[in-house]
Formats: structure tokens, C-alpha cells, sequence
């Protein structure tokens, strides 16, 4: 019974972390994405290219963070690492099949519903014990290479770049 428990458990956090994901993939896919609003990160990184060279943001975000999580993989734990992999993936996935539509070209109210969407993503997918990798395994790279400075402080200060280079290009 014990083990049909730990088999459940897993299964319902696979689940609520796909829930997760897709949350993310549809702010990026019809609030972000569309009207160009880089949410920092990998992502947000993903959408810029998106717009300078039309490779599609799916494409873009599997391709940064492949090297990242190889990178990174000695900074996460065993469980974490499978969970990293499987969010990245599936959120590719999620971006190349949801259907594309813009459902405002109003840039503050899809600021607003896309952040309000992201972050809600992000914490469901954070609460499981997952990441999407991107910024956060790119600051666990620097913070163990660099440990005066924390992991979230090399996030913001990632997040805060790719924001002001979308700032440049737009």
C-alpha cells in the first residue's frame, strides 16, 4: 500500500506541475509573447530573439537551456533535475501545439494578465519542487562560482538584463 501511495503522490505532482506549465505557456502565447513583453529569463530571452529572427520562442527556449541544465545538473538533487527536465520540455511543447491568438494588443492589460498568469505558473511549478530552468539554473551556476553573491541575486540581475536588452529592441 505504501508504494502505490508513493506511485500516487508522484503522479499527482507530474500532473499539477504539467498544470503548472501550461499556465506559463498560455501567458507567454497569448498575453508575452505576442505583444512583445520579455518576463526576464530564458524566456524572456526567447521572446526578444523571437522578434529579431522569427524562431519560435518554443525552439529558442529548448536550445538556451539544454546547456544550462548541463551546466547545472551537479546543482540539483536527483529529484529536481528529472522535474527541470520535464517542465522545460513540456513547456516547449506546450509553446509549439497551444494554438496561436492574440487576445489583446492592449500592451497593459497583457502585462497584467500575462504576469498575473506567469507568476502563477512559476509558483505552482516552484510549490512542486520544479523549476523551468533558465535563470534559475543559470544563477546556481554563478552563485557556485561566485558564492559572495546568492543564487536570486544573479537571477534578478539576469532577469533585469534580458528586461532592459527587450527595452532596446522594441
Amino acid at each position: 500500500m505504501i508504494k502505490d501511495e508513493k506511485w500516487y503522490k508522484a503522479l499527482l505532482s507530474y500532473i499539477i506541475l504539467a498544470i503548472g506549465v501550461l499556465i506559463m505557456a498560455m501567458s507567454l502565447e497569448y498575453f508575452l509573447g505576442p505583444n512583445t513583453i520579455a518576463p526576464g529569463g530564458v524566456t524572456g530571452l526567447s521572446v526578444v530573439i523571437n522578434k529579431l529572427s522569427g524562431i519560435p520562442i518554443y525552439i529558442t527556449n529548448l536550445a538556451i537551456n539544454v546547456p544550462l541544465f548541463i551546466l547545472g545538473v551537479k546543482t540539483l538533487g536527483k529529484s529536481t533535475a528529472i522535474k527541470t527536465i520535464y517542465s522545460t520540455i513540456l513547456l516547449s511543447l506546450f509553446l509549439r501545439f497551444l494554438p496561436s491568438s492574440v487576445l489583446t494588443h492592449d500592451i497593459l492589460l497583457s502585462a497584467i494578465f500575462g504576469g498575473v498568469l506567469m507568476g502563477l505558473g512559476l509558483g505552482i511549478v516552484f510549490k512542486i519542487g520544479g523549476t523551468t530552468g533558465g535563470t534559475d539554473l543559470a544563477g546556481s551556476i554563478l552563485n557556485s562560482k561566485f558564492p559572495s553573491l546568492s543564487t536570486v541575486t544573479f537571477m534578478t540581475i539576469i532577469d533585469l538584463l534580458v528586461v532592459v536588452f527587450t527595452g532596446l529592441v522594441d
